[in-house]
């Protein structure tokens, strides 16, 4: 638990929880001269121009470890996949989010960068308002979002590439990191060459349940934009495979989950003559 004053200590915010997650104070397993029990040992807070940061120690891993929180603070997610067809002049989004805050009331700034560029061609990225095409890089009420626009210029060669997402907070703390995979030339996308199908459908992925790849089939009757995505049980978009124009055929797509954690997914087949859904399940 923790508080903090933002006037000198003449109030303080309500007492409450720093981390929602379990601490563990026995560690038989971590060895080092006898089985450490600390319970409100190594425990510390210090202030910071907007707020605090704490930190203790716990085992919760079976292992030695210091964990620490900013307080107050803002949770972060990011689309973990987007994939790119071509290499010049195709753009593909991500969404980076604010889901939650803890108290955090301040403006959030984000910046992202390429942690393996190509070796010819680039990857520009840009960040938008999540519904319209103004730039915006920064966050001032909460829950909201912002797309990440990736561009592809120069003639990227295919494969994947790590986007690194960094939020902060207006004096650079709170400060997170995050990433997500771009995916260029549709690396994982194979067309079966078995003719012009009759009509558009979406198979059964397999295997399901599966981990962490599994294979979605799909059959395009007729040549126009296919958006291939992933989403959770709330209907949130965890991952955008394809999004860009189809000649008509059969397709396979080799969806790697890698990043996403256990549980039951949807995904999501749409182009402008036809949309339909199927369950798969993520086992780890």
């Amino acid at each position: 638990y923790g508080s903090y004053s933002t006037n000198g200590g003449v109030s303080w915010v309500t007492n409450q929880k720093i981390s929602n997650a379990k601490m563990k104070i026995n560690c038989a397993t971590c060895g080092g001269g006898g089985t450490p029990r600390y319970q409100g040992d190594y425990n510390g807070i210090v202030a910071t121009p907007q707020g605090s940061i704490s930190t203790w120690a716990d085992f919760r891993n079976g292992t030695f470890g210091s964990y620490g929180a900013y307080f107050p603070d803002f949770a972060m997610k990011v689309t973990p996949l987007v994939a790119i067809t071509s290499g010049t002049n195709d753009s593909g989004f991500a969404y980076v989010s604010v889901p939650s805050v803890k108290l955090f009331t301040l403006t959030s700034t984000y910046s992202a960068t390429v942690t393996n560029p190509p070796g010819t061609g680039s990857l520009q990225l840009t960040f938008l308002n999540r519904t319209t095409p103004a730039t915006q890089n920064t966050l001032t009420t909460y829950p909201d979002s912002l797309r990440i626009r990736v561009r592809t210029t120069g003639g990227v060669p295919s494969g994947l590439y790590t986007i690194r997402v960094i939020g902060q907070g207006p004096n650079g703390t709170p400060v997170h990191e995050r990433s997500f995979t771009v995916n260029v030339g549709a690396v994982g996308i194979q067309n079966n060459n078995t003719g012009i199908p009759e009509k558009f459908f979406l198979y059964q992925n397999y295997p399901n349940p599966f981990n962490p790849t599994t294979n979605i089939r799909f059959d395009i009757s007729k040549a126009g934009n296919v958006k291939l995505a992933v989403y959770d049980l709330a209907g949130k978009q965890v991952a955008e495979l394809l999004n860009s124009n189809y000649g008509a055929g059969s397709y396979t797509y080799d969806f790697n989950a890698e990043n996403l954690a256990t549980g039951v997914y949807f995904y999501k087949l749409e182009t402008p003559e036809f949309t339909s859904i199927k369950k798969m399940i993520l086992v780890k």
